[in-house]
């Protein structure tokens, strides 16, 4: 006779798995859990009398788990069934890398139609691993079409020009998952607001990114003006010594040369800013060849 044995557990998570084998003579049977671990049962650890006769290798099924002096074993053991019309999804616990298309195990949930995940840094761990994290954050569990890209950089330092190896990590965030009984994730986890979290993200950062370029040449462009006007008032009061007038006339038309270049940056600002973790698809075909979608 099938008992609830419920009272008998400790541990009220309900885990999930599949039938090894099961023996109706012997009253008795193996399964193991989705985390690798084996349990054994008795019919009177089974929670429906009718599941009985359904129970055989595969079968994938839901229980309580109570640990024993050798092993583990299965209480309130149910046959997984899905309600009409109800999809369930197993999906990866890690983020999954494809070099192409999603293929394999999982299928395409849920894709990005304007935006890739675009990350740059200066090691290959630290790209790869921040593209994952961005993906988690905006309730991704994939990138396709991932590409790692390397360029040499340059900037110019105290001690003069410094070249470096500048890596980016591009790939397409989506969803994926594996219809199945045993699935934790319905249709409503995933994440249909992708495009709209993605699109906040890249606007907000734009915004930001234009703000502060305009703040720091339009305080140079004064910076430079307020230089090129004291450079020439100074030439004008050396008028005793013609070298000093040329010397600061020209350091004055040199400070004006800056201040037209950070008064033209100031007032005519780029129309795209790179960087940040997020950029536009159609945009980044015209950046670089070696990425598509």
């Amino acid at each position: 006779m099938v008992q609830d044995t419920k009272e008998q557990n400790s541990d009220q998570k309900r885990y999930v798995g599949e039938i090894i084998s099961y023996l109706p003579e012997k009253h008795y049977g193996f399964i193991r859990s989705d985390d690798g671990k084996e349990l054994f049962f008795l019919d009177s650890g089974v929670k429906y009398a009718k599941d009985l006769q359904a129970l055989k290798e595969k079968v994938a099924v839901s229980f309580f788990m109570q640990p024993t002096n050798k092993s583990f074993k299965a209480l309130e053991v149910e046959i997984l069934k899905l309600k009409d019309g109800e999809e369930r999804y197993e999906v990866p616990l890690e983020v999954m890398i494809y070099q192409e298309e999603v293929d394999g195990r999982y299928k395409l949930l849920k894709d990005s139609y304007k935006y890739v995940i675009d990350y740059r840094g200066t090691s290959i761990n630290e790209v790869v691993y921040k593209a994952q994290s961005w993906a988690t954050h905006f309730g991704c569990n994939a990138l396709h079409h991932a590409r790692l890209i390397r360029r040499t950089a340059q900037e110019l330092t105290p001690s003069g020009m410094r070249y470096y190896t500048e890596f980016r990590y591009i790939g397409s965030p989506c969803f994926v998952g594996a219809k199945s009984v045993k699935g934790t994730v319905t249709k409503k986890d995933i994440p249909q607001d992708l495009d709209k979290k993605l699109q906040d993200y890249y606007e907000n950062y734009q915004d930001e990114a234009l703000d502060t370029y305009i703040a720091k040449y339009k305080k140079r462009s004064f910076i430079s003006m307020g230089a090129s006007v004291a450079l020439g008032l100074f030439g004008c009061v050396a008028m005793s010594n013609p070298i000093a007038i040329i010397v600061f006339l020209i350091m004055a038309a040199i400070s004006l040369g800056f201040c037209i270049f950070y008064v033209k940056n100031w007032l005519l600002p780029p129309e795209v800013f790179s960087g940040g973790a997020v950029s536009l698809k159609t945009r980044l075909r015209t950046d670089t060849g070696e990425w598509s979608s």
